[in-house]
């Protein structure tokens, strides 16, 4: 493993037991108490305890994990007295902004408590950063449930009544992965903030050698964090007027509806870079340069086909000089004319459509609002053709091609929130994408690996 130490990945490894009692507390007690039940509060702390601890069982390190324990229990009670006390409200739900005030606190506390044990040098940072992104940031995975659905939808040419199963099976496996995350992003913040030289070469290095096992590991892990972050963001626009509503002033709502999206957000940010540098990692471990598996690595469902490729390819290369020599040496990907080619067609298309729509809509005086939209939405056509034809020889046509996509797809709106988020998650990923196939660069450190007896070829 490059990014975690034996025993963080031991302790990853072993997370699936927590795991499964999850499941057993998601599908058995939960549903035995009703969501503004108290008892139904003491369980989730106790279950998110459970997990915090069990890092401390399997380094064997029974008197830490007592001490956790009877600490974390003592801060919870407190935290929820004092809530209780100053009669703020019972309602336990997302619109009682002061009750998750509360519990922010104390399940932050106990990442704080698991740090001072640990004698963590930045514990209030890796504190902060890990329960903002496992709590708030990575979603629950809804974005997979509608993938399924509509994949489903599609085959069996209809609505499907099985889709509170696909929506068990979902939860259930979020809840069943939820400790994994926990600990993925916990030794990630953790190592990133501490081993401030080797890991964080890592952590930005696209030249690492990388087993089958780590990356199939790793890429599964980040694109789920993509699609559930992405989801999450639409789930919580959509919830902006109920969330107006329910909180007065109206200040109030925008302060909640900010630190709910920017953790997803960061979530995104964070998990499309790793990424791309996990799979072109990969790539050159392999020496497979290829720009149309590149892309399928953005795509639900189509990105299996790479996946299936890339784990079933022996590694070539075993050394990082190896990778950085063959990332500076390898071809043009010809995906590149392919893009630029269809990119070219469908912006001329656009232009014909878009100038079609408007001449329709144009007779229609009393909707000022659609002509505009469509003329609005031909001109980003026509700046993505020029930006096609200058990809090659601009770095900032990919970036300027990556914003028109983001404008236009807020602006046509098709289908609903969580779906439209989830494709501005995917138009991000193909950000680092297009930056791979037509502006390839390597970092400091990267570049240092390369052998000097490649510029010579070169």
């Amino acid at each position: 493993m490059n990014y975690l130490s034996p025993l963080q990945f031991r302790v990853l490894k072993y997370s699936a037991i927590p795991g499964l009692l999850m499941l057993y507390y998601h599908f058995v007690l939960k549903a035995e108490f009703s969501a503004s039940n108290s008892m139904s509060e003491y369980l989730k702390a106790g279950f998110i305890g459970m997990i915090i601890s069990w890092e401390f069982l399997i380094r064997k390190d029974f008197k830490r994990a007592g001490i956790f324990v009877i600490a974390a229990a003592l801060l919870y009670f407190l935290v929820m007295l004092i809530f209780n006390r100053l009669h703020l409200g019972t309602r336990a739900s997302f619109f009682n902004i002061f009750y998750q005030g509360f519990t922010f606190l104390a399940f932050w506390g106990m990442l704080l408590i698991r740090g001072i044990l640990l004698k963590d040098k930045f514990f209030v940072k890796t504190a902060l950063l890990t329960i903002f992104i496992w709590l708030y940031g990575t979603g629950d995975m809804r974005g997979l449930f509608f993938i399924v659905d509509i994949v489903v939808d599609w085959l069996t040419d209809g609505p499907f009544n099985g889709s509170r199963y696909i929506g068990n099976f979902v939860y259930g496996l979020y809840q069943f992965l939820l400790p994994c995350f926990y600990y993925i992003i916990l030794y990630f913040t953790e190592n990133y903030l501490n081993d401030v030289d080797a890991f964080r070469k890592k952590f930005h290095s696209k030249i690492l050698v990388i087993g089958r096992g780590e990356y199939v590991f790793f890429y599964c892990v980040f694109f789920m964090f993509v699609i559930g972050s992405s989801a999450a963001v639409g789930q919580l626009t959509q919830a902006w007027e109920m969330l107006e509503y329910n909180f007065q002033p109206a200040f109030v709502s925008a302060i909640v509806i900010i630190f709910h999206m920017l953790c997803p957000i960061l979530t995104i940010v964070l998990s499309g870079y790793l990424l791309r540098n996990i799979m072109v990692s990969r790539s050159l471990t392999i020496d497979l340069h290829n720009g149309f598996l590149y892309y399928l690595h953005c795509l639900p469902f189509l990105n299996l086909i790479p996946l299936l490729i890339y784990s079933t390819k022996k590694n070539v290369h075993t050394t990082v000089s190896e990778n950085a020599l063959a990332y500076v040496l390898r071809d043009d990907s010809k995906m590149a004319n392919w893009i630029i080619v269809i990119g070219f067609i469908m912006s001329v298309y656009g232009l014909y459509q878009g100038y079609n729509q408007y001449q329709y809509l144009s007779y229609y005086k009393e909707n000022k609002v659609l002509p505009i939209m469509v003329a609005v939405v031909t001109l980003f056509q026509f700046i993505r053709l020029i930006n096609f034809l200058m990809l090659r020889n601009s770095r900032k046509a990919v970036y300027i091609l990556f914003t028109i996509n983001l404008l236009s797809i807020c602006v046509l709106l098709f289908g609903s929130l969580e779906l439209l988020s989830l494709r501005v998650g995917i138009c991000y990923m193909s950000l680092y994408l297009l930056l791979e196939i037509f502006h390839p660069t390597l970092f400091k450190e990267d570049a240092a690996a390369v052998p000097a007896s490649a510029y010579t070829e070169g």
